[in-house]
């Protein structure tokens, strides 16, 4: 495959290797799996907190790309629409104020949710708003 999209380079190593890939949403999944994604996810980030304590920037790009990865792989094995779901947050997230006033570097302030705020409708972008 010549894509960089991460959701067909996942998907093609799940093909690849056998590993499981759900058509549509669901949290029942074995709980082997469960705990096997959970631990895949916990230790790319914690190799990614130690790339940046050695402020060692190719294990810090490589730490990223591995956790970008492993959530992708986890949202096919629950049967996830990563990229329509990362949309929506996106949605939601620039609806989202800056931050406090009086806080002087906004590069670092955490966006808040303001009067206009709109949150995520998740269960409309997985199909189970009707199930709610």
């Amino acid at each position: 495959m010549n894509s960089n999209n991460p959701d067909e380079l996942v998907r093609e190593f799940h093909t690849k290797m056998g590993y499981p890939i759900n058509d549509h949403p669901t949290a029942d999944i074995p709980f082997g799996l469960t705990k096997l994604r959970e631990w895949l996810i916990s230790k790319e980030v914690n190799e990614l907190t130690t790339a940046v304590k050695d402020q060692d920037i190719i294990s810090i790009a490589d730490a990223l790309a591995d956790i970008v990865y492993v959530c992708y792989g986890t949202a096919l094995s629950y049967g996830i629409d990563l990229p329509a779901t990362l949309a929506e947050v996106h949605r939601s997230n620039m609806t989202k104020d800056s931050g406090n006033d009086d806080y002087q570097d906004t590069a670092y302030a955490v966006a808040v949710k303001g009067d206009d705020y709109q949150p995520p409708n998740i269960a409309a972008v997985l199909g189970l708003d009707d199930e709610q």
